[in-house]
């Protein structure tokens, strides 16, 4: 059934319809299966590109929960079915209980859902750095829309954890040219100097420590890239990332 369109979500998804909206949505589709007294729900979501549906399964994953790959699909399985994506599209399938037999049938359901004709879009280079350059797994790869770090004026970043034991975050942007990135190097440095200290910087990086926090952030433009590390536990480990980032993609 077409279930929603972002004017109407809001009747079929009470508290979540802004997420939803906020990474693309176009239409939700759904369906109700019945067995017995059994039920199970499978819903669809339109996010209209794979940023966008990998960004709000990232936004609803729950924390621990290791991300399994089937053809196309990401996904893992819940005790009541699973949660995941193909393509644009981000999927739910949940049962009204447990069990080997709702095990069993999310599994199938997966199985279908993997084997969907999806578009071959083109693969966006912050993904590719942090997946392919850098080897990050799935479940460590996030994708924000709107509002990066807090500011209106960015958008369309994707982050990667650095892992080792590190909370730190590597973070990568793809502006129009570079002077669109230069001019957004120059706006989120003199932005993040209200909270943090600069430690150094020149025409194309930046380090900065967290006043409070005391973790640095590094930041560096290589062409159009706008890419570094939030969170990083001291300097060392900041220039660690921006290093691997620059091999990366200056090859």
């Amino acid at each position: 059934e077409e279930g929603g369109n972002p004017e109407n979500l809001y009747e079929k998804i009470n508290g979540a319809a802004e997420q939803y909206i906020a990474f693309g949505f176009r239409a939700l589709h759904y369906v109700t299966l019945a067995r017995d007294d059994r039920f199970l729900t499978v819903e669809l979501y339109d996010q209209g590109s794979f940023p966008n549906a990998l960004g709000i399964f990232a936004a609803q994953r729950e924390a621990g929960r290791p991300v399994e790959r089937r053809g196309g699909a990401f996904y893992y399985p819940t005790p009541a079915g699973a949660v995941g994506g193909i393509g644009g599209f981000y999927f739910k399938i949940a049962a009204d209980g447990t069990g080997a037999e709702v095990t069993e049938k999310a599994e199938a359901l997966v199985g279908l859902f993997s084997e969907l004709p999806v578009s071959r879009e083109a693969v966006s280079p912050g993904y590719s750095i942090l997946a392919d350059g850098l080897g990050l797994t799935l479940d460590s790869v996030a994708y924000e829309k709107s509002d990066v770090f807090r500011y209106d004026f960015l958008s369309d970043f994707w982050f990667g954890a650095v892992g080792q034991g590190s909370a730190a975050r590597y973070f990568v942007h793809q502006a129009a040219d570079a002077e669109e990135a230069a001019t957004l190097f120059g706006r989120l440095l003199e932005e993040q100097l209200f909270e943090y200290a600069l430690l150094e910087r020149d025409e194309e990086s930046a380090l900065l420590r967290h006043e409070y926090l005391e973790t640095v952030f590094g930041l560096r433009r290589i062409g159009r890239l706008l890419v570094g590390v939030e969170g990083a536990e001291n300097r060392e480990r900041a220039l660690d990332c921006l290093g691997r980032l620059g091999e990366v993609i200056e090859g």
